[in-house]
């Protein structure tokens, strides 16, 4: 499937994982499907999601904007492509990256982040999330040390949830200078 296919398919309310995915099936582009994602909520939503070139490496690469241009949230996405079933290296993050991120968002950004997964496998089609504050918690309630980090899968939200949740940021955004 192309990746815009692969994107209506898990945005449909309706989803339902296909019984067999072939390999040629695998859309392999990890930007054409983020690409295609943003440009799926902005005409389906009016969700602004832009790229920018952020000022330090712990900054995700992507900005939820509201109506006034301020900035909501902070997203960053993994496209993770296999005909094969998901592992969890397949999604696992280096922990002090992603430790340094959560550190950031709380100190800097003061804006929510959300670590999108758009997951395309054998076993596993769909758009995933957590957020920055759910790893924080996670880490602090488990003393966590490990040098991988890797989400729970079966704690994560779904398509569904994230865009609930960046609808209510939209309506409810206060604007900041």
């Amino acid at each position: 499937m192309s990746g815009q296919e692969f994107i209506s398919f898990c945005c449909s309310p309706t989803m339902q994982l296909p019984l067999v995915m072939d390999n040629a099936d695998i859309c392999t582009s990890d930007i054409g499907v983020i690409d295609y994602f943003i440009q799926y909520m902005k005409s389906q939503y009016k969700i602004n999601i832009v790229a920018w070139d952020p000022s330090s490496r712990a900054y995700p690469n992507y900005m939820f904007l509201g109506g006034d241009r301020g900035i909501l949230a902070y997203i960053s996405f993994r496209y993770i492509h296999s005909p094969s079933t998901i592992t969890s290296d397949d999604i696992s993050w280096k922990s002090k990256d992603v430790l340094n991120t959560v550190r950031v968002a709380a100190s800097q950004l003061d804006r929510p982040v959300f670590y999108v997964y758009l997951i395309n496998t054998a076993d596993r089609i769909g758009i995933y999330f957590e957020t920055d504050e759910q790893i924080r918690d996670r880490w602090l309630s488990t003393d966590f040390s490990a040098d991988i980090y890797t989400p729970i899968t079966s704690e994560m939200g779904d398509f569904q949830n994230l865009l609930s949740l960046l609808l209510d940021l939209k309506r409810n955004s206060v604007k900041v200078s």
